[in-house]
């Protein structure tokens, strides 16, 4: 019979001394006993703390099973104790051929270069955690080892514009076409063979990013018609194949930026208006069958631009002015306040379930908040990131 006791707090007048819950043949309690040992916690990286009350305080310690190294948490990110990480963030040049693979928690960084031109409109994990580059002039290319090495694959053979969205863990990939073009690529195999289909419009138009939600089987694809004035909003269950319009509105905006879908069920795009009229968010309640409008932001001045979220909160940036906002349901939206100026050149937004961050790109830096939008901190890179075309990847090494 064991039983477990659990204190606040533990403090000895000598060395000789008891380490509650812990036990085994193996371990002491004897600190002069140099023949012992003593375990610390254990669990797999998706077991990590995520609350101060269940440890995740700067010094924290604990084994990881999952990549079977001892880790502390410095404050900010997990590290291994001779201070590496275990995850990279790959983000690709908007003005160039090359992508930045660069190591978290160190921020070294390596440039590689895919080619001799053609920037990267679209970054991808399929389910073997290969990455996928989309080029804009449609080279596909692929790396097996977490961005050391990088071989061309295949090749659309057509420009495409934009594509934000990187979309994890499957072998389906959907870009969009050059701005004022009505078709898409798509590809069920992880970029090995592509076809291509038709958008129908009302009238002239172009698409953003398209979006997959894994729960469902479906893909979200945003963007405006009618002479590039309304926004629209398409909707695929077969993999790109074919696609149906679900929403469609008589303003002066488009639909922008990356779908997201919250753990109410409910999927938030973010529609960005002309000028400095407001923008607002449209959400929808049946797997993006249907949408709805909800309020206008009262900020004076911009607009949405893009949106990331845990699944619980959203993250809103707004233009290009270092604004950023947060809603639990796509409605109702809240300022976020930061103890630093945010640099009014956000270029990209997204949140990953690896590191519980979410992550904000300006032009020479990159934001990190942690995933309950509360606490954020600003990390200076030496590298212009420029705008963005497409979020960062994060993998695992």
């Amino acid at each position: 019979m064991s039983s477990t006791l659990k204190v606040n707090e533990i403090s000895c007048s000598s060395l000789k001394t008891t380490f509650v819950g812990i036990s085994g043949d193996q371990v002491g309690s004897d600190l002069s006993d140099s023949t012992l040992s003593f375990v610390l916690p254990n669990g797999t990286t998706d077991q990590r703390p995520t609350t101060e009350l269940k440890g995740l305080v700067g010094g924290a310690a604990r084994f990881n099973t999952s990549t079977n190294k001892p880790e502390f948490y410095d404050g900010v990110f997990w590290r291994n104790f001779d201070g590496t990480g275990n995850v990279r963030m790959v983000i690709g040049s908007p003005s160039e051929f090359r992508i930045l693979v660069l190591n978290l928690p160190e921020l070294t960084y390596d440039i590689v270069g895919l080619g001799t031109d053609g920037t990267i409109a679209q970054l991808h994990s399929d389910v073997n955690n290969d990455i996928i580059v989309i080029k804009s002039n449609g080279q596909v290319w692929r790396s097996l080892d977490s961005g050391n090495r990088w071989s061309q694959i295949s090749g659309i053979n057509t420009s495409i514009q934009v594509s934000r969205t990187a979309n994890s863990k499957t072998n389906q990939i959907v870009v969009a076409q050059s701005v004022g073009l009505t078709s898409c690529f798509y590809s069920s195999n992880g970029g090995v063979s592509w076809a291509s289909t038709s958008i129908s419009y009302t009238s002239t138009g172009s698409i953003n990013s398209p979006t997959y939600f894994s729960s469902g089987n479906f893909w979200i694809l945003p963007g405006k018609e009618n002479g590039d004035t309304d926004p629209v909003v398409f909707r695929s269950t077969n993999g790109g194949q074919s696609w149906t319009k679900v929403f469609t509105s008589a303003t002066d905006g488009e639909a922008v930026g990356t779908a997201v879908s919250i753990s109410s069920g409910r999927i938030v795009l973010s529609v960005r208006k002309t000028g400095n009229d407001f923008g607002n968010a449209i959400y929808s309640t049946n797997s993006g069958t249907s949408w709805n409008t909800s309020s206008d932001l009262s900020v004076g001045y911009g607009n949405f631009a893009d949106l990331a979220t845990n699944g619980d909160i959203i993250v809103s940036t707004v233009n290009t002015y270092g604004i950023l906002y947060k809603s639990s349901d796509g409605e109702n939206w809240e300022r976020i306040s930061t103890d630093f100026t945010i640099p009014p050149t956000i270029s990209s937004i997204t949140y990953n379930s690896l590191i519980e961050k979410f992550i904000v790109v300006t032009q020479s830096s990159i934001i990190f908040g942690d995933k309950n939008a509360i606490n954020w901190q600003q990390v200076e890179i030496n590298y212009d990131f420029g705008t963005l075309n497409c979020d960062p990847l994060i993998v695992e090494i």
